[in-house]
């Protein structure tokens, strides 16, 4: 099985405080992969590109261990 970015819904959220000086601001980014239902959320950076990224290399080792697993039990 390949993996499709096509196959996954990509939400990217932003936190509703202002930041400043002790406050740190989130972009959280949630992707779901559709065919599994495996959900990931990641909000690691400060960069909304650099949570995605990490989301996508988290869904897809999830997709491929889900899939592993799936063929180990046939």
């Amino acid at each position: 099985m390949k993996f499709k970015i096509e196959d996954c819904e990509i939400f990217a959220g932003r936190c509703q405080n202002k930041g400043g000086q002790y406050v740190s601001p989130s972009f959280g980014v949630t992707v779901i992969h559709a065919p599994t239902g495996i959900q990931v959320y990641c909000d690691y950076s400060y960069s909304q590109r650099e949570n995605r990224e990490a989301c996508i290399k988290m869904i897809k080792s999830g997709v491929y261990v889900f899939f592993l697993s799936d063929l180990l039990e046939k």
